[in-house]
């Protein structure tokens, strides 16, 4: 099914605390301050295999306009709970591709591709309940990661950045699309539904 066995990492057998459920949230401290503090980021391997269908024919994005980037690892949101999608217009966010599929007859649906990526380092504690705060702040930052790797162009000190009116959102299978942007006078990239 294309998912990464983690249980299995650097050799040792590992078993999940959650056993692959979600935890007891009254046992689960989802203090942010509590948490051990990390960078998240992308396994480099991950970040090559992404950059390279991402900028496939040297192109600054995807000739598919809906490119969809599935991440495994702690911390990472389930699929059951949406996806990271890399939107060629805003327009995808707002109208779902199944409309437009009905209300065209197929004709302005998108057409798609994905990768999947790793994080390394993860977050930790590795669940946090998908209504809360700290999940919004850790999208921000993997959206943030994604960006950078994205835009990534080894072997150059100039990045490929991607085309204007493009954006990396997070489409939740519950709620809105969850956009991302910057505010220009802290640099942080804050959740906007």
């Amino acid at each position: 099914d294309g998912s990464f066995d983690y249980s299995k990492c650097n050799g040792m057998e590992t078993v999940s605390s959650y056993a692959g459920s979600r935890p007891n949230s009254s046992f689960v401290n989802v203090n942010e301050e509590d948490a051990v503090p990390t960078d998240v980021g992308i396994e480099p391997g991950s970040a090559t295999i992404l950059n390279k269908r991402f900028h496939q024919n040297a192109l600054p994005a995807p000739t598919e306009e809906w490119f969809t980037i599935n991440i495994n690892g702690p911390g990472a949101p389930d699929r059951s709970v949406g996806e990271f999608v890399w939107l060629g217009t805003i327009r995808h966010a707002v109208l779902p591709p199944w409309l437009m599929e009905f209300m065209s007859y197929g004709i302005l649906s998108p057409q798609k591709a994905d990768s999947t990526v790793g994080l390394n380092p993860g977050f930790c504690p590795a669940f946090v309940d998908p209504s809360t705060a700290a999940f919004n702040r850790r999208l921000s930052k993997m959206q943030k990661t994604l960006i950078t790797v994205v835009q990534d162009n080894p072997g150059s000190a100039t990045p490929i950045v991607i085309p204007y009116g493009s954006l990396i959102a997070f489409i939740a299978t519950e709620e809105n699309p969850k956009i991302f942007l910057t505010d220009t006078r802290t640099s942080r990239v804050d959740v906007v539904f």
